[in-house]
């Protein structure tokens, strides 16, 4: 049998947390009809908006073309609003996701904190 390392325990240790919070916060988050990643995309945006694809992209952990259709959908969805500048598109929430943003932050907040309490 191979002995794992220190490091390699440690990193699977690490990924099944990240695995079992991610399930967590997506059964919290289906309350409002988005994933961990449509709230960690709209967090961003919502912190630094007005935003472009390319900065919003380098926050957070979804791919160039990832972001891309994600940005797409959630313009669909009535969550964001893309604004054409001079050459770049800037992205913002509009004005309804926007106070639905706040409530849902406040109230993961409330929920990983709760959370951590029961670990």
């Amino acid at each position: 049998m191979r002995k794992n390392t220190l490091g390699s325990l440690i990193w699977l240790r690490i990924a099944r947390f990240t695995h079992q919070s991610n399930v967590l916060s997506n059964e919290f988050l289906k309350q409002f009809r988005i994933t961990a990643a449509k709230f960690d995309v709209l967090n961003k945006v919502s912190t630094y908006q007005p935003i472009t694809q390319s900065q919003l992209a380098a926050r957070v952990t979804v791919s160039e073309g990832g972001i891309s259709r994600m940005i797409t959908r959630l313009e669909h969805e009535g969550y964001i609003q893309r604004k054409q500048g001079w050459k770049t598109k800037w992205i913002s929430l509009t004005k309804k996701e926007e106070e639905k943003m706040h409530e849902v932050f406040e109230l993961s907040l409330l929920f990983k904190r709760l959370l951590s309490m029961s670990v």
